[in-house]
């Protein structure tokens, strides 16, 4: 049984015996704001009743009723003959933060306070990513050592439902939870985090790509330098079979060093006969002042101990004094030899078309600051062009003391302990690399299909255990293989291949079958006859035919305005993350009444708002009507369908105090239809509509929730027709004995 942990007050988490003088302290450890609670409320008579809930992102009503009235899922038919499978309504728009949010507090946007995975800088227009705020910087002395860490919020707002649970004496387990960084506090909880939980450089998965001719790297990815979905291109130098890099890390949180990068000097050695990559790191790791000092305090007690003791064994103080200062200046030189800084240099052997175990990467900041994380390496070829990939650099915990991915901070150290390194980052699979033609769809599969089994076996060796009454996890593998394959359920995709379908046409349904097992075997294996099994999605899944480029339609509407002679150029999420300038050069503000960013949000350039705004409050509410009477009138130049569903007033459809950064119009498109990757970073392509060449051939972001409803299987009876996501975990809750949370927007279902 784990230990019981009770709740840290806000002073705590700036204690010096969190931070380790790490550079992941100083980025991301801190509190969240909103998150503390006074402590555990009276228990209530929960009678012993325990309740399992998993999420599958992405799990899709349709499908699942297919294949399992074809007999491919027969565990979720069980599961649905012992209870309920009904669909269940999205978020709008049906986005997994949006959704996952809203799920987890039993909330409106409005009061969550997430309405797309980016947002909107009013002050500057530019694009950020809406999971994690930075409310207070940290602090160096001498712009070394780090005295004060960073607070965080959390960008989700309100309780979620396992620490609710927990406040009420409800021993509670949760595994990859979403929108849950940093992890709120509470006695009788056990939370790791999910999705929303960066790599080492604090985006949602930047890979490295090392090539030997960066042609090959635009052949593919179409950059050579940082590729449109996030991807860092990399050139070695190369002199024969050795080749000369480095692998970038975080950027210097310090006054004066914002845009330097941190980087991990690398060598690689390629063997071309044998096709073996002799992969070199050559990791920094800082003095670590923390232990040293408490060394210190151990010798100086020690001293104190031993002068005593050799005073009356001598018969003399000042001898007895001399002999222990002799041992406790001995035992100075081993302190300072066992944590002086070090250079430390980890070799793997690679086989051509092989990925590496994991390989440690240890970034130095300053003397007394540095980051430890994980990668794996897949070495792609290495003739007629070198080519490598390494995977996001997961956090780790244990060498990245303060980083603030679970709660209680052992959680996270213990899971990796107990069941070997895993994806820590919350995009945990490599869509972006297969997406961008860096990794082929093989690769892909067997890498997801490997972390799946890892996590799913951890979370049933956690199940096993007596410490929880409400177990809680979440998997993305449904979702990311969703969007990477649709392709081949939907023969009439342009990105349809019927060669690749014949290999990978049922990668979806592998997923799906991986997720059915382990409902199987929680039926099997966990749960008791009193026990209650939920089992959800944050959304469906349809096609993704055609892009439509909003910022287009507002251009030839006369909405937003260009300035002459200003091309828009492409925007890529590498810019996002790397302090790109550039969002939305090519606008000129002063005759703007509308712009798009971020997957189908619209927002008025909106005086007193928006840093250049010129439309006036008075202006507003016409202006949006008339904007989506325009939008409800797309069609499609090449077929004259409808593009757009339906799209929504903002303060019609959300209502709370966390509205800052609500757009005004959300898009929901109809099925084949999605806003294109470019729109979502603000830029105005030349066509309004154009065909989807990636992939990425399925969607939810952006779509009508009409179109893509998730499932909900419960044991629980199920009261109504048309559950929402919002009416799940305050309902869950009362099963407990707890009264439905006040806050809460959701509706009474079980």
């Amino acid at each position: 049984m784990f230990k019981k942990i009770t709740l840290r007050s806000k002073s705590r988490w700036f204690h010096l015996s969190y931070f380790r003088f790490s550079i992941l302290a100083v980025l991301l450890l801190g509190v969240s704001v909103g998150t503390m609670y006074s402590g555990p409320l009276a228990p209530v008579e929960a009678k012993g009743k325990r309740i399992v809930v998993l999420g599958f992102d992405g799990m899709d009503y349709g499908l699942v009723g297919k294949w399992m009235e074809e007999g491919e899922l027969p565990n979720l038919k069980r599961l649905a003959e012992q209870g309920q499978f009904i669909n269940l309504w999205s978020t709008i728009p049906p986005e997994s933060p949006v959704a996952w949010s809203a799920f987890v507090t039993g909330t409106n946007p409005g009061k969550t306070g997430v309405f797309d995975f980016l947002r909107r800088n009013p002050d500057t227009y530019f694009p950020e990513l809406n999971m994690t705020n930075v409310i207070e910087p940290p602090k160096f002395l001498f712009n070394q050592v780090p005295i004060k860490a960073p607070v965080l919020e959390n960008a989700r707002h309100g309780p979620a439902y396992w620490t609710i649970a927990a406040e009420h004496g409800i021993p509670t387990v949760g595994v990859m939870m979403p929108m849950n960084m940093p992890p709120e506090e509470m006695s009788e909880m056990q939370v790791l985090s999910g999705l929303g939980v960066p790599d080492m450089r604090k985006t949602m998965g930047t890979y490295v790509y090392y090539v030997d001719n960066k042609q090959v790297a635009m052949d593919k990815t179409g950059s050579t330098e940082g590729t449109e979905m996030g991807g860092n291109v990399i050139e070695v130098v190369r002199e024969g079979n050795d080749m000369l890099s480095y692998l970038p890390g975080p950027y210097v949180p310090i006054p004066g060093r914002e845009n330097e990068q941190l980087k991990a000097n690398v060598a690689m050695t390629v063997d071309p006969a044998a096709k073996i990559l002799s992969f070199n790191i050559f990791n920094e790791k800082p003095f670590m002042f923390l232990e040293f000092a408490r060394g210190i305090l151990i010798g100086i007690i020690a001293l104190v101990i031993l002068w005593i003791i050799l005073a009356k064994a001598l018969k003399s103080n000042a001898r007895g004094f001399g002999t222990a200062f002799v041992i406790f200046i001995i035992w100075l030189v081993v302190l300072g030899l066992m944590y002086r800084p070090k250079s430390e240099t980890f070799t793997a052997n690679i086989e051509q078309g092989k990925w590496s175990d994991w390989i440690p990467v240890k970034f130095k900041m300053t003397n007394f600051a540095g980051a430890e994380g994980f990668c794996k390496i897949y070495f792609i070829e290495a003739e007629p062009d070198f080519q490598v990939y390494v995977t996001p650099v997961c956090i780790d915990p244990r060498g990245t003391k303060g980083a603030p991915i679970s709660f209680p901070p052992s959680f996270a150290n213990r899971l990796l302990n107990k069941y070997g390194k895993f994806k820590t980052y919350g995009w945990d699979s490599e869509t972006w690399a297969l997406n961008e033609n860096v990794l082929p769809e093989k690769v892909f599969m067997d890498d997801m299909l490997e972390n799946w089994d890892i996590k799913s076996n951890m979370v049933v060796e956690l199940m096993k255990g007596d410490d929880w009454q409400l177990f809680s996890a979440v998997f993305q593998g449904t979702d990311h293989t969703s969007h990477m394959f649709w392709r081949f359920i939907d023969k009439g995709h342009p990105m349809y291949d019927p060669a690749m379908d014949a290999e990978f046409g049922d990668s979806i349904l592998q997923i799906y079958k991986r997720a059915d097992a382990l409902v199987g075997r929680v039926l099997d294996e966990i749960l008791d006859d009193d026990d209650e099994f939920i089992v959800m999605s944050d959304h469906g899944f349809t096609t993704w035919r055609k892009s439509v480029n909003v910022n287009r339609w507002l251009v030839d509407n006369g909405y937003l305005a260009e300035k002459p002679g200003v091309l828009g150029s492409l925007r890529s999420v590498y810019g996002l993350f790397n302090k790109d300038t550039e969002f939305f050069k090519w606008v000129n503000w002063s005759e703007t009444q509308a712009y798009a960013l971020g997957l189908g949000q619209i927002y008025i350039n909106l005086n007193g708002r928006e840093k250049d705004g010129i439309v006036t409050e008075n202006e507003k509410d016409a202006l949006i009507d008339e904007i989506i009477a325009g939008l409800l009138e797309m069609t499609d130049p090449e077929t004259g369908e409808k593009i757009i569903l339906n799209a929504y007033r903002a303060d019609e459809i959300y209502q709370g105090d966390n509205m800052k950064y609500s757009p005004d119009i959300v898009i929901g498109f109809a099925p084949g239809y999605r806003v294109s990757w470019q729109t979502c970073l603000g830029v105005a392509a030349e066509d309004l509509v154009e065909a989807n060449m990636k992939k990425w051939s399925g969607d939810h972001c952006s779509l009508d929730r009409s179109a893509i409803p998730g499932i909900l299987f419960s044991t629980i009876p199920v009261t109504v027709d048309d559950p929402e996501l919002i009416d799940v975990t305050p309902s869950l809750l009362t099963e407990f004995g707890i009264d439905f949370p006040e806050r809460a927007d959701g509706r009474q279902i079980f």
